[in-house]
């Protein structure tokens, strides 16, 4: 029963991740393609008087990118580690349920659920990357 309630607690900070990520992606996206578009962006080349414009620079946006790309794979990772020791679980519970039928189908559907949600980690790690593949097209 704990670990239902774990499963549902993982599954709403999952959610919650895969929503944020796709917030922060598709909120940088039109940024990173206005920065393409130096017109009203970057300064003068013949007038440079030491004056910066924000988004001139696209360094900055590339290590903007590069820092959500990191944060996002660094989530993703603790919730497959997460999902890894849960699934180390079910097994163990299934393994140790020495003939006991309610043991074994608890395990069962411990190791199920963890492999779902494998799946779904796998698929936003995916769609994230895609995001990214896509921005750095853009810029």
């Amino acid at each position: 029963m704990i670990v239902i309630t774990i499963m549902t607690k993982i599954k709403k900070v999952f959610l919650a991740a895969f929503s944020l990520t796709m917030l922060a992606a598709t909120s940088i996206m039109p940024v990173l393609a206005q920065s393409q578009n130096p017109g009203g962006f970057a300064p003068n080349p013949g007038n440079n008087a030491g004056i910066t414009w924000l988004g001139a620079d696209v360094d900055q946006w590339e290590n903007l990118v590069q820092v959500v790309r990191n944060a996002v794979n660094r989530v993703l990772g603790i919730l497959g580690l997460i999902v890894l020791i849960i699934l180390l679980y079910g097994g163990f519970q299934m393994v140790t349920a020495a003939g006991d039928e309610e043991k074994y189908n608890s395990g069962f559907k411990i190791l199920k659920q963890a492999g779902i949600w494998l799946i779904f980690i796998w698929l936003a790690w995916f769609v994230v990357s895609i995001i990214f593949f896509l921005i750095g097209v853009i810029t």
